[in-house]
């Protein structure tokens, strides 16, 4: 399966027509992920080829053709029949592309978080994948602030696809409990997030982690620390990214603090404190914080 290394174009249409025509048959599947091997042929034994993962790709090689490769992919998969792979292929992509968060920080992260999404919503996937991406994404570390506003979006969206989905939640639940450690990462993960539509999806993710999950006290105060850090919010008009309002950012951390009343606890003393503050605090912030107080907006 001879291909031009590119994100789009006739290369990927043709691609998808031969597997879907094929029903995805390995040898198909195997010539198509294997098709990258050139433009990736100077990173880490192990990691060229998505049908042998277990290396790594470092900092070696032409960051750009790697990434114009990766996206080949990521293209091809965006553009599959979501019932075409069977489920060990799924799997397989799924453990090379999510071993790009601890091997190609420079050029494999945005084309696969791009790829994992499109495999979550695959027919095919099963939640146990789901459990492996968010551990395997989360190895990406403090790079992960070091990405564009738009690679760590795909993240972001990645991370609240996983945790929206009934049986990945399930999984996760069944893995961890309550202890639910994987909440951790992911805090320690996006702790430094400053884009407003980036802050939009994360608050998301925390809101729906604390309505929908068993979580301990303690991984609910160290959520409830995450949110109420960017209380008072505002927004540069710089900043002002896909017409995000200040507005919009106000009320999804209000959503936040009335998300759970294992909150309680933590958000009047927190939001009290606020009105306590005299002068120290406008009127404006005053009133936000009142608001906090209920689910109302």
């Amino acid at each position: 399966m001879p291909v031009t290394c590119g994100e789009s174009g006739p290369g990927v249409l043709i691609v998808v027509l031969e597997i879907e025509n094929s029903r995805a048959s390995s040898a198909v599947v195997g010539n198509w992920a294997s098709s990258i091997h050139e433009w990736m042929r100077n990173t880490a034994p192990g990691a060229n080829d998505p049908a042998q993962v277990g290396g790594g790709a470092g900092d070696s090689g032409d960051i750009i053709m790697r990434a114009k490769a990766l996206g080949f992919l990521a293209s091809t998969l965006k553009a599959l029949d979501r019932s075409a792979l069977k489920r060990d292929q799924v799997q397989r992509l799924g453990m090379f592309f999510g071993s790009m968060f601890s091997y190609d920080h420079k050029a494999g992260i945005t084309a696969s978080a791009s790829a994992l999404r499109q495999l979550v919503s695959a027919k095919s996937f099963r939640p146990e994948v789901g459990v492996k991406i968010i551990e395997d994404v989360c190895k990406i570390k403090e790079d992960f602030r070091l990405q564009t506003a738009a690679t760590r979006l795909e993240i972001y969206e990645l991370f609240l696809q996983l945790i929206q989905d009934q049986g990945v939640a399930s999984e996760l639940q069944r893995k961890y409990g309550t202890s639910s450690s994987f909440v951790g990462d992911l805090l320690q993960l996006c702790q430094h997030e400053r884009d407003p539509k980036n802050l939009m999806v994360w608050f998301k993710v925390l809101r729906i982690l604390l309505t929908d999950y068993p979580l301990s006290a303690e991984i609910s105060e160290e959520v409830f620390k995450a949110f109420s850090a960017y209380f008072p919010i505002s927004i540069r008009s710089s900043a002002n990214s896909a017409g995000i309002t200040a507005e919009d950012l106000k009320g999804a951390v209000r959503d936040c603090f009335s998300a759970h009343q294992s909150l309680a606890p933590h958000s009047y003393p927190f939001l009290l404190e606020k009105l306590d503050q005299a002068d120290s605090v406008t009127v404006a912030v005053k009133a936000s914080a009142l608001r906090s107080q209920t689910r109302e907006r």
